[in-house]
């Protein structure tokens, strides 16, 4: 956005020392909009009190536009129409000219100064955590605006008194819902910068025209609807746009203590909020660079190109954290048709709407990537499993321009994929190689399959082990939906099940698999606690749909009879292999005629998800070449 012009009527920065803060402070003026802009050292006692203010730069959340200015003694500093309704708030409110100090990026950073910009980004963290208060500007007020600002209040007033029946409380969430809703769709909740000034700011009040509510009250709000709300609501991205915020917030708090013993790794931040945009793509990882503990990872610089950036941050992360888990974030980050990214290296400029563990890399016992759960999780986390595919073997990395030359063992080729809502299923039509080595009792292929589509674990943070009682939920769902009793049976499961019918592993259908079962009376097992629910994430068909439907995964059998789950973009012949220092097996695809692959996505084996293929002599060494 050009509005910073080489004219002598415009206002000109002066240059700002690495340690220090623009801040401005409005002036009493006959005409128009006036104000004063000084520097001070960030922190020291030579620096005034302060307030920070968050906001978004566009008014409809894409393009920022400027058709005012505000007079800084005898030039004009153009001004976002964004902060015009703010300024008038204030004004209104009696509080414009007060003599406060503001510090408002866009006027107090100057944009044309790269060099200024790079420098005042890794300050910003300081800089929120500095102010004496953090307003959170909302917009200007709606016709259901009060009323939604009202509602979070009356939240606030029954989480703290408790004196109503959970039907009541049940009653008041839904009363205002759509209007609360629509206060949390406004553009502020789902802009990339605005995570790290809630974050880490101490103090924040949030202002929607002239209505203020402070940040306790809309957190104490958010946790009424979460234990009173349905699942609906808690599914639905307003819930989840201030959910998520708050989630940060707390683990940031924790960050602060020198026992926290867990990491807020950028990845997993950057992962977290994929559905949060920043107008500059750069942004998308900057703006999260002063909540992650491993900040040292990227450099701020934004003479650097979008690409160069993403591309100088997943070399920093395999090359100084000697682990190529990073590349796992492709599965979803995959380059952009216009983008010269090599398929090694996510795209982070990409929008997606993620469940909260997306990736199998992020799993909880990961320092590197790992996903926000719940802080009281992190009490049991003594006893949680991991994934480790390439066991201890140390990565073989090196890098030849933009290609990523590591080293692994092959394992498969792709054979077989389940289908999906969109995709066709595609028939295996190998013969099993490794016969030896898989025990082929239906009952066996049956409890693998249980383990593929549930990952191999029996909760959606991938911290414990599949339970032996999701087989018999598993079975039980099967024996439902083929005899026809399956009214309770959630569609996605049936759905799924009746598709894949036809699909082949290892010489038998899945059909056959099942009907052979019933035909020698199934499996044993109480069903009195088999969950229904797709929603309730500790069950097989909660762990079903995450794996399913949020994740996308597609059952995958291989040449030689392996089973697993794949990425949706899995194609019949590509490489399953296991790299060194990934932590989970990969799919590859040989690019026809050359001597290198492009990534497809992270994926999961039955059977060798803890090194088996490493310590396996049958499974010879690869050099790959990744462009």
């Amino acid at each position: 956005m050009e509005y910073r012009v080489s004219n002598s009527d415009f206002y000109q920065y002066k240059h700002l020392q690495p340690d220090q803060i623009r801040l401005l402070r409005f002036l009493e003026t006959d005409s128009g909009l006036s104000g004063e802009l000084k520097e001070f050292p960030l922190g020291s006692n030579e620096s005034p009190p302060y307030k920070a203010l968050s906001y978004v730069w566009a008014l409809d959340g894409n393009v920022a536009t400027s058709k005012q200015s505000i007079s800084i003694g005898d030039k004009e500093l153009p001004v976002l129409d964004s902060l015009q309704p703010f300024f008038e708030i204030l004004r209104i409110k009696g509080c414009l000219v007060d003599n406060t100090w503001w510090w408002i990026d866009s006027i107090s950073v100057d944009q044309r100064d790269n060099q200024e910009k790079s420098e005042q980004v890794q300050l910003m963290q300081s800089i929120y955590q500095h102010a004496d208060e953090t307003i959170v500007w909302l917009g200007a007020q709606s016709d259901d605006s009060n009323d939604a600002m009202d509602h979070i209040s009356l939240l606030y007033t029954q989480r703290i008194e408790m004196t109503l029946e959970k039907d009541e409380l049940a009653s008041i969430v839904h009363s205002n819902w759509t209007k609360l809703r629509d206060l949390l769709l406004r553009p502020w909740w789902t802009r990339m910068w605005t995570v790290q000034e809630y974050a880490v700011s101490n103090n924040v009040s949030l202002w929607c025209g002239e209505k203020v509510i402070r940040r306790t009250q809309i957190e104490e709000a958010f946790m009424v609807v979460e234990n009173y709300g349905t699942k609906d609501q808690h599914n639905s991205d307003a819930f989840l746009n201030g959910w998520h915020r708050r989630r940060i917030r707390q683990w940031h708090q924790m960050a602060l203590q020198s026992s926290f013993s867990s990491s807020l790794s950028l990845v997993a931040l950057a992962l977290y909020f994929s559905n949060n945009g920043a107008i500059d793509k750069r942004d998308r990882l900057y703006a999260l660079r002063g909540l992650a503990t491993d900040s040292d990872l990227l450099e701020v610089d934004y003479t650097l190109s979008t690409d160069q950036t993403y591309f100088n941050f997943a070399k920093s992360l395999i090359t100084r954290c000697h682990s190529l888990d990073i590349i796992c974030a492709s599965h979803i980050f995959h380059s952009a048709t216009h983008s010269e990214l090599p398929s090694w290296v996510p795209d982070w400029g990409m929008q997606k709407s993620l469940t909260i563990v997306p990736l199998m890399a992020c799993q909880s016992a990961s320092r590197l990537i790992s996903n926000f759960r719940p802080l009281k999780s992190l009490k049991s986390e003594e006893s949680m499993v991991a994934y480790t595919a390439s066991g201890e073997a140390q990565p073989v990395i090196h890098f030849n321009n933009k290609s990523l030359v590591v080293r692994g063992k092959i394992i498969d080729s792709v054979d077989g994929l389940a289908g999906t809502e969109n995709l066709g299923l595609c028939q295996a039509t190998s013969h099993p190689t490794l016969t030896q080595e898989i025990n082929t009792k239906p009952l066996e292929y049956f409890r693998s399959i249980c383990s593929c589509l549930v990952l191999g674990r029996g909760d959606r943070y991938l911290q414990k082990d599949m339970p032996k009682r999701f087989i018999t939920d598993f079975w039980t769902l099967c024996f439902k939906t083929i005899t026809k009793d399956d009214a309770m049976v959630d569609d996605s499961f049936k759905n799924w099940l009746m598709r894949n019918m036809p699909l082949e592993i290892n010489g038998s259908t899945l059909s056959s698999i099942l009907t052979n079962l019933l035909e020698n009376d199934g499996l044993n097992g109480s069903t009195e606690q088999l969950e229904y629910s797709a929603l309730s994430a500790n069950s097989f068909m909660g762990r079903f749909y995450d794996t399913v439907i949020r994740m996308s995964r597609r059952l995958m059998v291989g040449e030689s009879g392996i089973v697993g789950m794949a990425p949706d973009a899995a194609q019949k012949g590509d490489t399953v292999c296991v790299l060194y220092g990934c932590s989970v097996p990969v799919v590859l695809r040989k690019v026809v005629g050359k001597e290198y692959y492009v990534f497809i996505g992270e994926c999961f084996l039955e059977g060798f998800m803890s090194g088996e293929a490493i310590r396996n002599p049958r499974f010879l060494e690869h050099s790959f070449s990744i462009s």
